[in-house]
């Protein structure tokens, strides 16, 4: 049992509540809502292009349920960082790892890893839409077909609840067979996230997703964002830093070294970040003075 005091002086009982699971829910300041599981671990994670530094000495936890937003100016390592968690980085020649990153109890960087096992619990939706050149019901039994699912009942079934998650089935139920391409950008991008949810992923690595959209579109993808927490873990990079302190939970500003690598400066809960920032280059960032 957890306890804290009242105004009063009397004991609250703070323990967990099973509907608070892996949810910090809004930041505030004294204890969170929930005790805080990491799902990812990192420690000090160092990548290379080629001999081109681009990440350096990075150590942070990615807790279970929570959305984390990667904010900081662009070229200081926070797209790198994202693939690393997913093993993109193996597909960039030249590409070097060291460090530690650890999924779930399990070594990131292990060569024995089930790497396509991995994308599936770890999804990435890029700062571009992607959808597939075909139809919108094809976006989203492909990747199903190429995991075992064939019977077209199952493959109904999570098409609808998928597109529903993502607030896109009454908009496009009567128009499954059109060309994806056709949606507008919003619709695109929830498409993309209907896409990987639909592998029942862990974790979602969104890089900014809502940068190439419009005011409304973006205010909509971004709602659907925030539905996502406590089901899903988020890790966000956003240069909109209303955007994070709006829905992340935790957040952890990169900055450029000398040496032009990547390094984090600062990682905490986001209202900690936003408004008592620990480090003067952190205040600066956030305050609109620097970078």
């Amino acid at each position: 049992m957890n306890h804290f005091l009242n105004s009063t002086g009397e004991p609250v009982d703070k323990t967990p509540k099973p509907e608070d699971a892996y949810t910090l829910g809004p930041l505030q300041a004294g204890p969170p809502c929930c005790v805080p599981k990491p799902l990812i671990q990192v420690d000090n994670l160092t990548l290379h292009y080629g001999t081109t530094p681009a990440l350096e000495a990075v150590s942070l936890d990615i807790y279970n349920g929570c959305i984390t937003a990667l904010i900081g100016p662009s070229g200081c390592g926070k797209t790198s960082f994202l693939s690393v968690l997913n093993r993109l980085t193996d597909m960039i020649p030249g590409c070097r790892v060291s460090g530690k990153v650890i999924y779930d109890s399990k070594d990131l960087r292990d060569p024995a890893l089930d790497v396509q096992g991995l994308r599936r619990e770890i999804g990435m939706i890029f700062q571009k839409p992607v959808p597939f050149p075909m139809s919108i019901r094809r976006n989203i039994e492909l990747p199903l077909r190429e995991h075992g699912m064939s019977k077209p009942a199952d493959l109904n079934q999570v098409l609808e609840q998928v597109l529903l998650d993502v607030g896109l089935w009454d908009e496009v139920k009567d128009r499954l067979e059109s060309s994806a391409l056709a949606l507008s950008g919003g619709q695109q991008q929830r498409l993309c996230i209907a896409r990987a949810l639909a592998l029942s992923p862990k974790v979602l690595l969104m890089d900014e997703p809502c940068s190439a959209l419009d005011p409304i579109s973006s205010g909509v993808v971004e709602d659907l964002i925030q539905r996502l927490r406590g089901k899903y873990t988020v890790v966000i990079v956003t240069h909109n830093l209303a955007q994070a302190r709006r829905i992340a939970n935790y957040a952890g500003f990169f900055w450029i070294k000398e040496q032009r690598a990547g390094c984090l400066i600062e990682f905490g809960q986001c209202k900690q970040i936003f408004e008592a920032p620990v480090h003067e280059l952190t205040a600066a960032y956030v305050n609109g003075s620097r970078g």
